[in-house]
């Protein structure tokens, strides 16, 4: 991989953590009196966002003729779809665990996935 190109991952995954941290922040400073919507609805939002975080680490098997930065943009968007489902649930008006699980889901994803330098073809 050129030198150029080698950057552009830990920029781009920087980014995307840092704006999971601001979905988590928000609801903070906004006073939100949204009446709680059915429990379902939560469900819903929370099992998608977890299979889409088992999802993330489940792509690169599927994918393996894809470059490198190709599969690390697909893993941070799916870890960043996991903060923004808890940001969509504290609009809503459910309880903060909710949100603060998701959002802790996919920070926590991004942080294992955080891009390593390749050495001779191999990832250390």
């Amino acid at each position: 991989m050129p030198k150029s190109k080698e950057n552009v991952l830990p920029i781009i995954w920087g980014a995307l953590l840092v704006s999971q941290l601001i979905y988590l922040v928000i609801p903070q400073f906004l006073e939100i009196t949204a009446e709680p919507p059915e429990q379902i609805i939560i469900f819903a939002l929370c099992g998608i966002g977890m299979s889409n975080a088992v999802f993330s680490f489940v792509v690169p098997n599927f994918l393996k003729n894809q470059d490198r930065i190709s599969l690390s943009i697909i893993q941070y968007a799916l870890f960043e779809s996991c903060a923004i489902f808890g940001f969509i649930c504290a609009f809503l008006g459910a309880e903060s665990m909710y949100h603060y699980g998701l959002a802790f889901l996919g920070a926590g994803g991004m942080l294992l996935v955080f891009p390593k330098q390749e050495i001779k073809g191999r990832v250390q």
